[in-house]
């Protein structure tokens, strides 16, 4: 049986409590296919790991406890915890956080063979770096950037900047960027383009490259596409209120 190692790095609790280091091993059984960080406050680093062991940093802010009294005279108690839920299930791995409870980034290392869902419920930002394989990131408030990747994503930046470079390779299936209230970019290799489909309400399509873009009208909306064909991947492009910009892996 594989297992997935945990080090995690405590933040201190307060000002009398010292910084802690833990490893913590928790057995992956043969039908573990995601791995999902869903966080309420933070920011999530992920690069790729080798291996079958998933390398997990956290530094948690430190919580105050709190106590308020209600008309009947109940005191009520909010746990301070300092760390996720971290929860092992047949086929999913599942590291959260919640809306009272602590404000974390979490640096993993991860093999590869896991399809990685990760989530922002509040403000905090998402880095993938050179991953291979399935992704879908989200954030409500921050910045979502995606180096060197190859495979299949859906990548969402919904107050924030949605940033995503491609290898040499391209997509391996469709995907789709979408951002609000900040720039979409999208670097790709000229020489391996998947089909492109692209929509900038109060902005503007921008690029470096030579590319053709024909304008349609789907569903009411316009968009602007590239030739497509039922073999080739299509890399869907939205922004809801700026710019989408398409350039070269290396301007």
């Amino acid at each position: 049986m594989k297992s997935i190692t945990l080090l995690i790095a405590l933040c201190a609790i307060g000002n009398a409590a010292l910084a802690e280091e833990k490893s913590i091993s928790l057995p992956i059984k043969a039908t573990h296919e995601r791995l999902i960080v869903s966080l309420w406050e933070g920011n999530i680093t992920i690069a790729p790991g080798s291996g079958d062991a998933i390398t997990l940093v956290l530094d948690c802010a430190s919580q105050k406890v709190e106590v308020s009294t209600n008309d009947q005279g109940f005191r009520s108690l909010r746990s301070s915890a300092t760390l996720p839920d971290i929860v092992s299930s047949d086929d999913v791995i599942t590291i959260n956080t919640y809306e009272y409870g602590p404000q974390c980034t979490v640096r993993l290392a991860v093999p590869e063979q896991l399809h990685l869902h990760t989530r922002i419920n509040g403000s905090g930002s998402i880095q993938i770096e050179a991953w291979r394989g399935t992704l879908l990131a989200w954030s409500a408030d921050g910045d979502v950037s995606v180096t060197n990747f190859g495979g299949s994503l859906s990548v969402t930046a919904m107050n924030g900047d949605a940033n995503v470079s491609l290898t040499d390779a391209g997509i391996e299936a469709d995907s789709a960027i979408t951002a609000a209230n900040g720039t979409l970019t999208l670097s790709v290799n000229p020489g391996s383009l998947p089909a492109l489909r692209a929509q900038a309400r109060w902005g503007d399509v921008q690029t470096n490259l030579e590319l053709t873009f024909d304008e349609v009208v789907d569903g009411g909306s316009t968009w602007f596409v590239t030739d497509a064909d039922d073999e080739h991947p299509v890399m869907t492009l939205r922004n809801l209120n700026q710019n989408i910009v398409i350039r070269t892996v290396n301007p």
